[in-house]
């Protein structure tokens, strides 16, 4: 992004420096605490046996998370002390910090919103499901499938996830000197408190990306233009009124060791 902007050109998408939020776990932990955005407690660790003591501070089910890009597989949820080490020792091999945070319960959500660093401009809500098997069971993917309904969300719900999560996300981007334009992804968890931020990404969602292009009745493109140039208004996106789903076929071991060749068919 940082090479096609110094040549002129107009680009939908964050700068390095703003794409940190998605790229380093740690970063974004801290981003939050400063911006105020609610999230869940965590710890950061930086070496093993600190990672063990931060256990210690939550309790069980735990959330471990790896910090860099992991192609949304550098997380594990362990409901066992022996679950929680093997996954501090599987995940230090890839990452140089590991975040120990608590697990929080309801419902999880997709929310994201096209910025041109000033305003935010929210998609319907999606729901992406990241467990490989079936009734959310097994490791985490890259996510197994999304669909898109705009009554996940009521409209007071929104309009508290723009206020206390998504707007304070982009001024204080803009006035750290690195404001945020393109796409940014808020995974929600809607507990009994409100909307908490799980993490950010800094690119529209995958799978949910097919589910909102489906039911998106808006042309998109004067959009994209207008968050490339800085120039978003607050006209709103026009949505079919039916959901829609993706549904994500893998191969046989996914996400670990998989099995090719295998026919596809049904």
């Amino acid at each position: 992004m940082d090479r096609f902007r110094a040549k002129g050109r107009l680009i939908v998408g964050p700068t390095a420096a703003a794409a940190q939020l998605e790229s380093s776990k740690a970063f974004a932990k801290a981003f939050m605490e400063r911006a105020g955005i609610p999230t869940a407690r965590s710890i950061t660790a930086t070496t093993a046996p600190e990672a063990h003591g931060a256990l210690r501070r939550f309790g069980l089910p735990v959330v471990i998370k790896a910090d860099g890009l992991m192609a949304g597989k550098g997380v594990a949820i362990a409901h066992s002390t022996q679950e929680a080490e093997q996954a501090i020792a599987q995940l230090f091999v890839t990452g140089t910090q590991l975040i120990i945070e608590e697990f929080l319960t309801g419902e999880e959500v997709s929310f994201i919103v096209l910025s041109d660093g000033n305003r935010a401009l929210p998609l319907d809500p999606s729901q992406d499901h990241k467990a490989v098997g079936d009734g959310d069971t097994g490791p985490n993917t890259g996510g197994m499938g999304a669909y898109c309904d705009g009554r996940i969300l009521t409209e007071s719900q929104i309009q508290r996830v723009m206020d206390t999560i998504i707007v304070p996300a982009i001024h204080l981007m803009r006035g750290d000197g690195v404001p945020f334009t393109g796409f940014l992804y808020a995974g929600l968890m809607m507990t009994a408190d409100g909307p908490k931020v799980l993490e950010f990404n800094a690119r529209l969602g995958d799978p949910e990306t097919q589910a909102l292009m489906h039911r998106m009745r808006s042309d998109f493109v004067p959009y994209l233009d207008a968050a490339a140039r800085g120039a978003l208004t607050d006209t709103k996106l026009e949505w079919a009124a039916d959901p829609s789903v993706c549904v994500v076929m893998a191969a046989h071991g996914y996400p670990g060791t998989v099995r090719t060749g295998d026919a596809i068919d049904g």
